[in-house]
């Protein structure tokens, strides 16, 4: 009987090695797979963050505070965002529109921000080993958090370019904007952001639960490099690009402008019909254009400075989630602009509204509106153009 014992066990140990070896053999790499805390121990970002919780345990007024304006920008941006879809999808302007493709994508980019990402973060601040313990939901996490803000910002760039085309270059405007050519534009905005994060997945980055963030992103520290690549490629690219956009629609509204008013005084009738009139409606495509363009700056520029200046890692916890909250809150305010500054917006948004509340249909007078829309006499220089100025 104890031969047999002892046969038995040995057989279960060398059963139970071989299994573990093939295992480990075939299980793909910790970066992937591992717990963050384990899958990456050098980063500094892996490192127990200063306690943020009060001396009886409870979260500080601070953090009290970051979680709510968190979570109020999560409410926010998610009815905005299903506001701008919905208006766009139950308004036949303006889903003929071919420009709002390009704001119907931003909606996508800036939901998949305000609900799936934003929940992330909330849940990482107050269960952390939530992410911890979990890289696999970690490396998602980060992913559509790296993949959508990039996206948003991304898609904010393709709306400035095609104001841009459409103000000072009307003419070729619908040889560009096809639709055709516009879903191509949108699908290649998503390759270019998968792109973007795919260093992460292949040794020159990775995904990590950030202690300070507190919630999972890019390893900041432990792949600097990778941190210069995605602020250069992510934000400050788009961003120079809107800039130079408004900078070029500025420069040729105001031209415009001077040569009408110079051959109004000289009495060059001649001249003046040939020069291509600047309709209070391109006067409200630059407003926007550059309201696009303050709000962009103004929530993304702390986070950029905050993560290349911090070096050292001494910034304190509260600063870097304020910063995260600044970022994520673009999404949140886009669909906020678009209802401001945009009539056409507007009344979607009230007939969605409407449509909720009273469960009508949604056949609602769209032939008064386009009648409305058709007799306005701030047309476009193009038809391509004046229907894309809706937007």
């Amino acid at each position: 009987m104890t031969t047999t014992s002892i046969s038995f066990g040995s057989v279960a140990d060398v059963l139970l090695s071989t299994i573990s070896t093939s295992f480990e053999n075939h299980m793909p790499s910790t970066s992937m797979l591992e717990p963050v805390s384990t899958a990456f121990p050098n980063s500094t970002l892996n490192q127990t963050a200063p306690d943020s919780t009060g001396s009886n345990g409870n979260p500080t007024a601070t953090q009290v505070v970051l979680m709510a304006a968190f979570i109020i920008c999560m409410i926010w941006g998610n009815i905005g965002n299903m506001l701008v879809m919905g208006a766009i999808l139950i308004d036949k302007k303006l889903r003929n529109t071919v420009a709002n493709i390009f704001i119907f994508n931003l909606a996508i980019a800036d939901f998949c921000v305000t609900s799936f990402v934003d929940l992330s973060y909330v849940l990482g601040n107050i269960y952390p080993q939530l992410f911890k313990s979990k890289s696999i939901l970690c490396n998602m996490a980060a992913s559509v958090c790296i993949i959508s803000c990039t996206c948003s910002m991304w898609s904010i760039c393709s709306i400035s370019i095609n104001r841009y085309i459409c103000i000072t270059k009307s003419k070729y405007y619908g040889t560009i904007y096809t639709r055709r050519n516009t879903l191509l534009m949108t699908a290649s905005l998503w390759i270019l952001c998968a792109f973007i994060d795919l260093p992460n997945y292949i040794g020159l980055g990775a995904h990590i639960f950030d202690v300070k963030k507190m919630g999972c992103s890019f390893d900041r520290l432990g792949h600097y490099g990778y941190t210069f690549y995605f602020i250069g490629m992510g934000v400050v690219i788009p961003l120079c690009l809107v800039l130079f956009c408004y900078i070029r629609v500025f420069i040729f509204v105001r031209e415009s402008e001077r040569r009408i008013h110079s051959w109004q005084t000289q009495g060059d009738q001649a001249a003046r019909s040939q020069m291509p009139r600047v309709s209070k409606a391109d006067r409200r495509l630059m407003i926007t254009v550059f309201i696009i363009f303050i709000v962009f700056l103004t929530c993304w520029t702390p986070y950029v400075i905050i993560v290349l200046t911090d070096v050292n890692n001494v910034y304190p916890k509260e600063l870097y989630v304020g910063a995260v909250i600044m970022a994520h809150l673009n999404s949140s305010l886009n669909s906020i602009l678009y209802g401001i500054t945009n009539r056409r917006f507007r009344e979607g948004y009230k007939r969605l509204l409407l449509i909720r509340r009273c469960g009508c249909g949604i056949s609602v007078n769209n032939t008064n509106n386009s009648t409305t829309e058709s007799a306005d006499p701030d047309v476009g220089k193009s038809r391509a153009c004046e229907e894309s100025q809706i937007t």
